[in-house]
């Protein structure tokens, strides 16, 4: 009622379900229980056309000619999680359907339509249960009456592709500097919730994981691509790497992790002819600057390196110049020279010194009568008294008395084969290169390689430096697979044509002989050695090999083995 010149109280005659009216100055507007929005009269400003986002409307208020709402844009009723539903053959499923901004009401609320075999949802609690039987994907219709109304939604269920891995794991994360292109660093696993998934591996190349370039994946084993040129000794103390699991489901799942870089002090990074493990254990110098040991003074006590070293003084810790006793029992100094009467009125030279034995030091006694390079000559062979396995005590007498060169001078010139690797210093039949570079150990101490487990893993270290494992780092037992082109494993060991088969790797350097054999006892004189049926090369210095018994398994029990020799 009341002024209507602009149709402003002709009230639509359809209009119900109201919760709220404003008047404005020519036009009505009401307020909808389902929170939409009418509208009547005057119309000069729009302010009877409603917006199309006039929905959830809570608010209203008319203005002289305008109006304004307030509308709600979240806390409606809803379910918390419409994510996919995903599983696999065999797996249990257990899913909650929770609500949000309503309470379940009634005595069964929940309901489904479409639920895949095996499946069932509780209609009291509304959860999903069951374990999948079948490979399917459909849409289920899951409703729930609450005090808000009915709400009412789609979910899809996967029980094809199932659900991406959950975690990838690697058993081996040691790098050590300057290792080999294919080397073995460790074996690539993955915690996956569907029971049977397999799953392929690759390393992407991203910005956070740029020494993946480093490194390559051959079917579960991740093992160097190039040389590893990472310096150690720059601050490379560590790198991460990123690896990608994808299942039969085309599920992916990616994961970093961080390699741990050990130190290879076989290197010579300065080119100065000695490696850095002799640099800073014996003379105490760096191998990041270029220094000869001749002269070389780390320890600024005015002796060189070389000879501190060469007299069993300290290269690393200054001290006082320290000199033989001459007939002493001491173990440690620089030359003793004296000059001693060989006959009335008749005066030499006479000095003593210590030596090193092993050959790594060349010691060459000299006399001459000045001290310009041409006037030494060296002396005959001198008088040498063990002192113990390490050293000795040299004595030397100058050839020419006083009589005939009133004025002489003594040194002894010791020169260091520092370049020579291939000496065998503690006789364990492996030279100094081998043990510093393939097991990390010294040379300076016997090592049994045919029996010795020097890393404590369970498998001695020539055998996996045979099959392309690490002997200076405790990994895991990693077998080869019959058939996949793997590169670092012991061997494996399969039955084809109801025969034995033994599959392998070898080195094609010639170090190391392999010889497979087959037996039916296990006496050391029953196995028979055979040629292997194919040898494949895999490039990086090594091949594959397959051996086969030359008995059926129709002749009783076989056994097979590949043996290993240096």
């Amino acid at each position: 009622w009341g002024n209507n010149a602009h149709g402003q109280t002709d009230v639509p005659p359809d209009l119900e379900n109201v919760t709220a009216i404003s008047a404005g100055w020519n036009h009505s507007l009401a307020l909808k229980s389902d929170g939409t929005l009418v509208a009547w009269g005057g119309n000069g400003f729009r302010q009877v056309k409603i917006p199309l986002e006039s929905i959830h409307i809570r608010k209203i208020e008319a203005g002289s000619e305008h109006n304004l709402a307030i509308r709600q844009i979240s806390g409606f009723p809803s379910f918390a999680d419409t994510s996919p539903i995903r599983g696999w053959p065999g797996e249990a499923i257990s899913r909650a359907t929770p609500i949000l901004n309503a309470t379940p009401v009634a005595t069964n609320p929940f309901s489904a339509t479409g639920l895949p075999a095996a499946l069932s949802l509780n209609p009291t609690t509304g959860l999903i249960a069951g374990t999948v039987t079948l490979g399917e994907r459909k849409a289920v219709r899951i409703s729930a009456e609450t005090d808000q109304g009915r709400i009412s939604r789609i979910f899809w269920f996967n029980t094809v592709d199932g659900v991406p891995p959950t975690a990838i794991n690697l058993a081996g994360n040691i790098l050590a500097e300057n290792s080999p292109t294919n080397t073995f660093i460790g074996l690539i696993s993955v915690t996956d919730p569907n029971k049977g998934d397999s799953h392929t591996f690759e390393m992407p190349y991203a910005d956070k994981a740029p020494y993946n370039y480093f490194f390559r994946i051959v079917g579960n084993q991740l093992v160097a691509r190039f040389p590893v040129i990472l310096d150690y000794n720059a601050g490379i103390h560590q790198i991460t790497i990123r690896i990608a699991a994808t299942d039969l489901g085309n599920n992916r799942f990616e994961q970093d992790f961080t390699l741990h870089l050990t130190d290879d002090r076989s290197e010579d990074s300065d080119g100065d002819g000695i490696s850095q493990a002799m640099e800073e254990d014996r003379f105490g110098t760096s191998d990041s600057i270029h220094q000869l040991p001749n002269n070389a003074d780390s320890d600024n006590d005015g002796i060189p390196g070389i000879l501190e070293y060469a007299f069993n003084t300290n290269p690393k810790v200054p001290n006082p110049p320290l000199s033989l006793i001459p007939g002493a029992a001491s173990t440690a100094g620089l030359p003793a020279i004296e000059m001693i009467e060989s006959s009335p009125g008749q005066y030499r030279l006479r000095m003593e010194y210590l030596r090193r034995t092993g050959g790594e030091m060349i010691y060459t006694p000299q006399f001459g009568s000045g001290l310009s390079p041409g006037n030494w000559t060296t002396s005959p062979a001198p008088v040498v008294t063990p002192i113990n396995p390490a050293w000795e005590r040299c004595v030397v007498q100058d050839t020419i008395t006083s009589a005939t060169a009133p004025l002489r001078f003594g040194r002894i010139a010791v020169t260091y084969l520092a370049g020579d690797r291939t000496r065998d210093e503690d006789g364990d039949g492996i030279s100094q290169a081998m043990e510093e570079d393939v097991f990390g150990t010294s040379d300076n101490l016997f090592n049994n390689f045919r029996t010795d487990d020097l890393d404590h893993d369970g498998i001695p270290g020539i055998l996996e430096y045979a099959f392309n494992l690490n002997p200076k780092y405790p990994g895991p037992c990693v077998y080869l697979t019959p058939g996949a082109e793997l590169l670092a494993g012991l061997p494996a060991i399969s039955i084809a044509n109801n025969r034995l088969r033994i599959e392998y790797i070898r080195r094609t350097t010639g170090i190391l002989t392999y010889t497979p054999q087959f037996t039916g006892t296990l006496d050391s004189g029953a196995w028979q050695t055979v040629t292997p049926l194919t040898v494949t090369d895999i490039g990086g210095n090594w091949q594959r090999c397959i051996a086969e018994d030359p008995l059926p398994l129709s002749a009783g029990a076989r056994f097979a083995r590949v043996a290993v020799s240096w």
